[in-house]
């Protein structure tokens, strides 16, 4: 996926050249971001397609909770707690704005080769 920055947008945020996401398009035919930030919806628009990679609370907390992962969130104080407590505001949020959803219950290369048609399919829909 490209990242677009329309006419006149400000506040990029700095890439690795610390120019900014939008100096950093003309160097790269391609560019996925992942992560969660409280203001991502606002930001989504800028991009050609986005993907919610969908997995149920019982999963998400039975992966939160494994050591092996090499994060503590969701193992210590209430960060579980209150990743299940955003959990539905987060997968709304991203349907109503429109992103395509991706089952990520399955093992990672399957999980991965859906993604991947799933965003060819997006950058050859015609707009």
């Amino acid at each position: 996926m490209r990242v677009v920055r329309r006419a006149g947008a400000a506040g990029d945020a700095a890439g690795p050249s610390g120019r900014g996401l939008a100096g950093e398009q003309a160097e790269a035919r391609s560019l996925w971001l992942c992560g969660q930030a409280a203001n991502a919806v606002e930001l989504a628009g800028r991009f050609d397609a986005v993907f919610l990679l969908e997995i149920d609370q019982q999963t998400m907390a039975a992966q939160m909770q494994r050591p092996e992962r090499g994060n503590d969130f969701g193992r210590v104080g209430d960060s579980l707690d209150a990743a299940l407590a955003g959990y539905l505001p987060f997968v709304a949020g991203w349907r109503r704005f429109g992103a395509l959803s991706v089952d990520a219950t399955r093992d990672v290369a399957t999980v991965a080769e859906d993604l991947l048609l799933t965003a060819a399919m997006a950058v050859l829909r015609p707009r």
